[in-house]
């Protein structure tokens, strides 16, 4: 019916695409950690890889919805997985008890930001992307550094 229709459309479709993605890498591990980890690599890949797509769902084309966060139906089922990941870190005892939604809010936009800088600044001596996904999620939802490291190494 219009424009904001038509974005809406797509970027429903490139979060379905982010959310199968996250569900793939996580669906490879048991321990909650490894899992949290696995999803937040594979949204940061996502976007590596399909720069496009990635810009679609967040870049400067973006239309507000208006209402659900991040965008509708497919995007809160993908930000739901952050945030469920989140919860079963804390309900283990990876992580510390807070509120895994108010976690993830800090998540995200940490993940969101090293990509986008990645991005920009293909030329910056950055870290392996693995190493620095791991680093910025351990700090932003405090898992315990044994933990983490158990869970890379298993990888």
């Amino acid at each position: 019916r219009s424009r904001d229709d038509l974005l809406h459309a797509v970027r429903e479709e490139h979060f379905e695409a982010l959310r199968r993605a996250i569900e793939t890498a996580t669906a490879q591990q048991t321990e909650p950690t490894a899992k949290l980890l696995a999803g937040c690599l594979a949204y940061c890949r996502f976007a590596a890889d399909l720069p496009g797509p990635y810009r679609i769902l967040f870049g400067p084309t973006r239309t507000p919805a208006g209402g659900a966060a991040p965008d509708g139906p497919a995007g809160d089922a993908a930000f739901a997985t952050l945030v469920d990941a989140i919860g079963a870190c804390m309900r283990a005892g990876v992580a510390p008890p807070a509120d895994p939604f108010r976690v993830a809010t800090d998540v995200w936009p940490g993940l969101h930001g090293l990509v986008s800088l990645r991005a920009a600044l293909p030329d910056f001596p950055w870290p392996p992307l693995e190493e620095q996904v791991s680093s910025v999620v351990r700090g932003l939802t405090g898992i315990r550094i044994e933990e983490a490291s158990h869970c890379e190494a298993a990888r």
